[in-house]
Parts: structure tokens; sequence; C-alpha cells
């Protein structure tokens, strides 16, 4: 084994970069920077898996979205697959459409389609009140206005998010 060489990139990635990140936006509920941050890693997470995984990744494809499977996967890794695999994620975590969303709209700043916009997000004051020791307290939070049903709070759909990659990494593990 080269010493320098990760033996699961997938898993590496998840462990090193998106469960720590994820948890720091988490915890920071208006941080836009961790926000987008977690985002990013987010969204980025699908292609290290893909390409990691990618027996796995047609396997999703076939569970949630199986219209969108092709009569045979090219043995080339190609834009159709990577796709599919979006669609199929976004259909298993309605959270994980929009994060990926606003992971597009943190790097290209206008939307495409129906997409969310770097507009769209936003740090927004919550309420105002008194805490346990009498201390005056403003509750803010990164929001996203999806166009439907919204707005949601930033910090939730990347909860969301990463509790489906757990269960996914979990399930490609076993």
């Amino acid at each position: 084994m080269d010493a320098g060489r990760i033996d699961d990139p997938a898993q590496w990635f998840f462990d090193a970069v998106v469960e720590p990140t994820a948890h720091e936006a988490i915890t920071a509920l208006n941080d836009m920077r961790r926000g987008c941050l977690a985002c990013l890693a987010l969204s980025a997470m699908g292609e290290h898996f893909i390409h990691a995984r990618r027996q796995m990744a047609q396997s999703i494809i076939q569970q949630h979205l199986p219209e969108q499977v092709p009569p045979r996967f090219p043995d080339k890794l190609g834009d159709y697959e990577r796709t599919a695999f979006w669609k199929a994620l976004a259909a298993r975590c309605w959270d994980y459409g929009v994060v990926r969303d606003v992971a597009n709209a943190t790097k290209h700043v206008t939307p495409s389609g129906d997409k969310v916009g770097f507009d769209d997000v936003r740090n927004t004051r919550l309420g105002f009140g008194v805490s346990k020791f009498s201390w005056p307290f403003a509750s803010e939070a990164i929001l996203v206005d999806t166009g439907s049903g919204g707005p949601f709070m930033l910090s939730q759909l990347v909860h969301a998010s990463l509790a489906m990659w757990r269960e996914i990494m979990s399930e490609s593990a076993a």
C-alpha cells in the first residue's frame, strides 16, 4: 500500500470534510460562510461517492428513479449518469436537492431554471426575547426561500442531507 494513498476516498471525504463541516453549520445557525461551505461539501460528496462506489450509485438510481436507468450503464462515467444520480439523491431526500441548489448558487450566483439562487439564501432575524438570566437575545438563522412552501432553515436542510449521507455510507459499507 502506498503511504499517501487513501483506501476509501468516499469514506475519507465524508469523515474528514463533510461530517465536520456540516456539523459546524448545524450548530452555527446564522453563519452564512459555514452554511455555504456545508452545502458545497455535501454536494461534492456525491461526486466522491459516484467515483468510489459506482455500483452503489447505480443501485440508488435504480431504487429511486427506475425510469432514469439506461439499458446499460456506460463503462465511462458520463454526465447522464451523474445527472441521474443527483436526481435520485434528491428523490431520496428533498432537502439534499435544495442543498445542491444552494451549493450551485454559491458557486454560480444566478440560478438556472427553477433552482434556488444566491439571493434566495439570507440571514434572517427569527425572534427577540429574554434569556433565563434576563439578558436580551436576538435569534437569527440562514433561511432559504425555495419558492415552494418555504422558507426553510439552512441548518435543517444540511442536517437532513447529512443524515441521508450517513445512511448511504453505512449501507454501502455493509
